[in-house]
């Protein structure tokens, strides 16, 4: 992926393309887990309330 994101580019501003590189993979890693515990929350079951504690 470095590499890709380095293609291209002059040398002077690989390091700045490989930081953006490094951002999106960081940002799509937080939104990818995110949206899987959104998803696990959904499947899961809520246990009704207990009437017991209402008297």
């Amino acid at each position: 992926m470095w590499i890709a994101a380095a293609t291209g580019t002059a040398t002077h501003q690989q390091g700045v393309a490989n930081g953006i590189a490094s951002t999106a993979l960081n940002i799509g890693n937080a939104i990818g887990l995110a949206v899987f515990t959104v998803i696990a929350e959904l499947g899961t079951e809520r246990p009704e309330p207990s009437r017991a504690a209402t008297g």
